[in-house]
């Protein structure tokens, strides 16, 4: 077991963050503007990604005072949903922001994804070409459903504790277990081996 848990770290983080240790924040930004990335762009596109992303961690530190810490990344995704609402918005050809099973559509076409797998038990540990990367993003978006991939992103991407899973997703952790399970399973099945600690 580990010494500190990613998810306390992060809570704790925004707490410091919160006295306006502007560090803290950049640190809590570290750890989960990666997984924002890729929900910002498959709802819009790469090009405005990296600035709707600044959007989204802007209203963030505006609001810091406001956001109970052990919730920062359920904030984050309510907030990266309403960035992308305002974009299209904003944009001359509005369209329908594509349903979250398309939130990591964005990562086929990233050329620069981080590849700095700590843990062996996180799914992009078998990546180290872009075009594996291209086969899990499409895997992550066509064959699990929305329950699964928001399990494999806040296990994997956030480095959560399933309580910490069951809370935000208002599951229970055994139903937390299982769909981990499950959606394991299913990358397994289209993929090939997959790590298989962590779940």
């Amino acid at each position: 077991m580990r010494e500190t848990d990613p998810y306390e770290h992060l809570a704790h983080l925004v707490a410091q963050a919160q006295t306006g240790d502007r560090g803290a924040f950049e640190e809590a930004y570290r750890l989960t503007a990666q997984a924002q990335f890729f929900s910002i762009a498959a709802k819009t596109n790469a090009e405005v990604a990296p600035d709707l992303l600044q959007e989204v961690y802007l209203t963030a530190w505006k609001n810091i005072a406001k956001i109970r810490p052990r919730s920062f990344v359920g904030y984050l995704n309510t907030v990266t949903h309403n960035v992308c609402l305002r974009h299209y918005e904003r944009t001359s050809r509005p369209r329908e922001i594509p349903a979250p099973a398309a939130d990591l559509e964005a990562a086929e076409r990233n050329e620069k994804q981080e590849a700095r797998a700590e843990h062996t038990a996180d799914p992009a540990i078998i990546t180290n070409t872009r075009n594996e990367q291209a086969l899990l993003a499409r895997a992550l978006r066509e064959v699990l459903d929305d329950r699964e991939r928001e399990a494999v992103l806040l296990r994997f991407y956030q480095e959560m504790r399933i309580d910490d899973i069951a809370a935000a997703m208002e599951l229970s952790p055994s139903t937390v277990k299982r769909t981990l399970r499950r959606a394991l399973g299913k990358l397994r099945a289209s993929l090939g081996d997959l790590p298989r600690g962590g779940a």
